[in-house]
């Protein structure tokens, strides 16, 4: 993840292989988080010991990332939200796609979304 995806969360992700892609060699880190200089660099490092790898963030991390996934996993909230960060559509003619969920807002949820899963066809 990129440092401000990371910055978002304070924190790591519990039970995973957490890589924070940033240049900032002083910068804090949570205890059993790693730090990465460039997105080649992180997918080195988490290819040493996992083999399967996820980018989350943050924008510039997606758009490198994207020529070289061979799966995509999208989440559309159903909602207008303001940000100060966006990222082009992707582009997936030629890609297998599968809808995995599609959930209406409820008690627990308070806008709907959906999940989708790209497949590169090879």
């Amino acid at each position: 993840m990129g440092r401000k995806t990371y910055e978002d969360h304070s924190s790591e992700f519990p039970g995973r292989c957490n890589i924070v892609i940033t240049r900032q060699e002083s910068y804090p880190l949570a205890a059993g988080v790693h730090r990465a200089v460039s997105l080649q660099s992180a997918l080195g490092l988490a290819r040493e010991t996992h083999a399967q790898v996820f980018v989350i963030g943050g924008a510039g991390c997606l758009r490198d990332a994207l020529s070289m996934a061979d799966t995509v996993y999208e989440t559309v909230v159903h909602a207008d939200i303001l940000g100060d960060t966006f990222v082009d559509a992707f582009d997936f003619e030629g890609w297998r796609t599968l809808k995995l969920v599609d959930h209406p807002k409820d008690e627990a949820h308070i806008y709907g979304f959906s999940i989708y899963k790209y497949q590169r066809s090879m």
